[in-house]
């Protein structure tokens, strides 16, 4: 069964070297310090697994350049003024459930090491950019 992770590969992250693509609009700068990159983090098969958890849930459309979706939290903007993506109420600020994504996601995201324990994993954003970005 695709949902249960012992099925899916259990190969060690391997970090890469991130991969920086500007758009029209933005001028290339220095990587954040601290961020991690892992090229193929997923499979295809897990890839197309997560697009269809992804085609049931709603797209947020409040950003020009990208459509998201959140699990867990819904994240707070602070760069933009736009009311709906700054959640005031307990309502607004949560997303789809974290348990409707695969259950191998969240088990590969903590094998990573980033995380000590699953309290501090609380959301999971998707975006899908536009041909505006």
């Amino acid at each position: 069964s695709c949902g249960n992770w012992r099925w899916h590969r259990r190969v060690p992250v391997a970090w890469s070297a991130p991969s920086i693509v500007c758009g029209h609009s933005f001028k290339r700068g220095d990587v954040p310090q601290g961020l991690r990159y892992c090229t193929d983090f997923v499979s295809p098969a897990e890839e197309a697994e997560l697009l269809e958890v992804l085609a049931e849930g709603p797209w947020l459309h409040n950003l020009k350049s990208r459509a998201q979706q959140f699990f867990g939290l819904v994240y707070y903007h602070t760069s933009h003024d736009v009311v709906a993506l700054q959640p005031g109420s307990k309502e607004a600020q949560s997303g789809r459930p974290m348990s409707d994504l695969p259950p191998w996601l969240l088990q590969r995201v903590m094998e990573t090491g980033v995380f000590s324990s699953t309290e501090e994993l609380n959301q999971v954003a998707a975006n899908e950019y536009l041909g505006t970005a």
